[in-house]
């Protein structure tokens, strides 16, 4: 079994008209040759990302895909450096390969010195428009917008243009052209082009996305398109035949140079000797570079010739001569079966019910492949009409019946069928706006487990018609602001990953992987073959991650930016939560710690005045109507330690004597310094064997003290005591109080008992 080939391709923005084509003709290519597909979606290198006027201050962030694409190890690079450089020369276009130069590369719309390359023939088509403008319009004063000549496209259309100017016998002057971004971001360029040449009479660009630009300017000038001035682009983009008129362009198609390119990528895989770098071009006149319509504009021109003539004609009058390449077979084909068949049943012979019913088959099953889109219906419905009135022209009379028949009953299925899509495309978008808000909902719906939120995420990407996806962060958020250096150490972690509606959580122990093993990991089927679209997950001036998605379709293109912002939002979300649940714990810790040291004495390690009787209005609570035992204690001559030894020493015997209390209340009692050299205790009657037994422990712990203290004073404490009923802390209050009357009542006694034994 032949090894599945794993190849990449960088592209810039992919809703713009070229990315998006290329890539489309890449998947396309891709299943056709069954190789795995891994499309880097960029935005543009080198551009002033920090131009308010642009709307897109931190786009930059996207191009550190390709980064990712050098580090990934695929078995080949398709790299659309024409587009994704288009403002740079060529030396950092060489840079650009050179740092992906740890694979084979392919060098798409752009030529490099050293490099394998596919791109347009700039050179046929270009001469063809200007002949035609010359030759078949007589134009004679031809400008155009030259785009930015360190792109070599640019530059070899522009060469082509005074080539062939030069060719018909018109004179060049430089007033005739200006350089500008070659996107719709040059109207300034385009309103200077115009004043400096009052006398033009048609304008040529190098995409259709600047020539788009000239309708406006135009028409707020008086001028009308097509005949006061003719307008030319380049790559003949989907929308260049829906403009008003239909945009004249050079056909350059970007679906065929994404399949080719891919294609050729697979060939140099897999030994295959392909040597062919272009792709070719033509010119595609519209109304845009004509006075009158062309022939595509009239339908009485499109049924004449031969059968295959007419179906040629045909699908152009219908696509305005831009078919889109994966379509293209099979409406041709489909128009010259149904040319050729009107023609032998209808026209050379008398028509039957059974050739209707043939002839309806037919449009039945082509209508059924869903081939044509909403906005052909006006030209599909004038097609049947001309096409009415050519078998009306050229059939038997007698055949009149079942022409009319065979027309009503199409007008009809078209109505139908309009009806139906409107509909469906009426349901298609709701059911899209509710899988995009449900997506947008569950993707911030975090688990209680944070480290689980990443996996919950996933919940409702199959709301956007994502087969699997998988989950790669940095250990850390990184850093990157434009034009700096990014990181080339950075960690990853596969955290998560998801299967159609299913999500999991990866073990803590596959977590962290290499760059190359983010798209070959072991949860990726190597029994079926994958299209991947990388997804880079950033907020400012933060790279988090990336998300591998493999969309089930293309139409997951324009949700690609909803990705990107919501999981980099999401991601975002739950670090921070995380950390503030770290934060919190840190300073739960912190405040506990806080709180004990408020009710701690520092000293001696037993409670504090406040530390005691919060814990005795505890105790009091959960032990209502029960007898308990208060002592209050003070050391014995504190004064004259202190004085006569100093104040370590006092504290030596402060620290012992809260040391005696807790031995003799033990781990049922509470103890509690009052302050200086008081303490108080208590504890339930039902735990001691009485005061007495309590005093008696004192003197036994006071005795070895003394004896294993070996200091040149005594320590000693007085002990007053007092019962009473636990009820509320105002009675403890009170119990204390007495307790400590007692103390001195004992402390006196004691003293008299000792002057009168002098």
């Amino acid at each position: 079994m032949t090894k599945r080939c794993n190849i990449g391709i960088l592209v810039a923005n992919i809703i713009d008209s070229f990315s998006n084509r290329v890539s489309k003709g890449a998947i396309t290519a891709a299943e056709a040759l069954d190789a795995n597909l891994f499309i880097f979606p960029m935005k543009y290198l080198d551009v002033d990302y920090d131009n308010a006027s642009l709307d897109m201050k931190f786009e930059y962030q996207y191009n550190i895909l390709m980064d990712y694409a050098a580090k990934a190890k695929l078995d080949y690079l398709i790299v659309c450096t024409g587009t994704i450089a288009y403002i740079s020369d060529d030396v950092r276009k060489k840079e650009v390969l050179d740092h992906l130069n740890g694979t084979p590369l392919l060098n798409v719309a752009s030529r490099i010195d050293g490099y394998d390359y596919l791109i347009y023939d700039n050179s046929t088509g270009i001469t063809q428009a200007v002949d035609y403008l010359v030759k078949k319009q007589g134009r004679k004063h031809i400008c155009m917008m030259i785009g930015k000549l360190v792109n070599m496209e640019c530059r070899e259309r522009y060469a082509a243009y005074k080539a062939a100017l030069a060719a018909n016998g018109i004179e060049f002057n430089d007033n005739m052209v200006i350089e500008s971004d070659i996107s719709r971001y040059c109207a300034r360029e385009a309103e200077m082009l115009i004043d400096r040449n009052p006398e033009c009479d048609a304008i040529m660009c190098v995409n259709d996305d600047m020539a788009a630009v000239f309708y406006d300017i135009l028409r707020k000038r008086g001028k009308i398109i097509g005949r006061d001035v003719m307008l030319v682009g380049f790559d003949d983009s989907p929308f260049a035949a829906k403009l008003d008129p239909p945009l004249a362009s050079v056909k350059a198609d970007a679906y065929a140079m994404g399949y080719r390119a891919v294609e050729k990528a697979v060939n140099k895989l897999r030994g295959n000797d392909d040597t062919d770098n272009y792709c070719k071009t033509e010119f595609v006149p519209r109304a845009s570079c004509s006075a009158e319509f062309l022939y595509l504009n009239r339908i009485e021109n499109v049924f004449s010739g031969d059968n295959a003539s007419i179906a040629d004609k045909l699908t152009n009058y219908v696509y305005q001569s831009n078919v889109p390449a994966e379509k293209d077979k099979v409406l041709r084909a489909f128009c010259l079966k149904m040319i050729t068949e009107l023609r032998e049943r209808i026209i050379d012979n008398k028509a039957s019910s059974a050739d209707f019913n043939f002839l309806s088959d037919c449009l039945e099953k082509f209508l059924a492949q869903d081939i044509y889109e909403m906005d052909l219906i006006p030209r599909i419905i004038e097609t049947v009409d001309g096409c009415h009135k050519w078998l009306i022209n050229n059939a038997p009379a007698e055949n009149a019946e079942i022409i009319n028949t065979i027309f009503k009953y199409t007008v009809i299925k078209l109505a139908n069928g309009m009806i139906s899509d409107f509909n469906k495309l009426g349901d298609e978008n709701y059911n899209h706006t509710h899988q995009s808000n449900l997506f947008t909902r569950d993707t911030l719906m975090f688990d209680e487990n944070m480290a689980m939120s990443y996996a919950r995420m996933m919940n409702k990407f199959f709301c956007l018609d994502i087969k699997s996806s998988y989950l790669f962060l940095f250990e850390e958020p990184v850093e990157y602001r434009n034009k700096g250096k990014f990181p080339t150490d950075e960690k990853w972690c596969f955290m998560s990953y998801q299967k159609d509606k299913d999500f999991y959580m990866v073990p803590p122990e596959e977590r962290r992987v290499s760059a190359e093993y983010m798209y070959r990991n072991k949860y990726i089927s190597d029994d079926e073959r994958h299209t991947f679209i990388i997804a880079d997950l950033y907020s400012r001036e933060y790279q988090y991650g990336m998300l591998l998605c493999e969309p089930s379709n293309d139409k997951f293109f324009a949700d690609l930016e909803l990705v990107v912002y919501q999981v980099s939002a999401a991601v975002k979300l739950i670090r921070l939560i995380s950390e503030q649940d770290r934060i919190n714990e840190k300073l739960h810790i912190k405040n506990t710690a806080l709180e004990n040291l408020s009710e701690i004495d520092e000293l001696t390690g037993i409670y504090n005045r406040r530390g005691f009787y919060k814990a005795a209005e505890a105790f009091i609570e959960n032990n209502k109507g029960k007898d308990i035992i208060v002592c209050y204690a003070d050391m014995d001559n504190l004064k004259l330690v202190n004085d006569g030894y100093g104040h370590s020493e006092g504290d030596f015997a402060i620290k012992n004597l809260a040391l005696c209390l807790k031995s003799v209340f033990g781990e049922k009692g509470i103890v509690g310094r009052m302050g200086g050299d008081e303490y108080a205790a208590f504890i339930l009657k039902e735990e001691t064997e009485g005061i007495e037994s309590i005093i008696g422990k004192k003197q036994d712990y006071i005795s070895e003290l003394n004896r294993t203290a070996n200091k040149p004073y005594p320590i000693d404490m007085s002990m007053g005591f007092c019962e009473c009923s636990c009820q509320n802390l105002y009675d403890f209050t009170e119990a204390v109080d007495k307790a400590d009357g007692k103390l001195y009542e004992d402390k006196f006694e004691r003293k008299r008992k000792k002057i009168a034994g002098a």
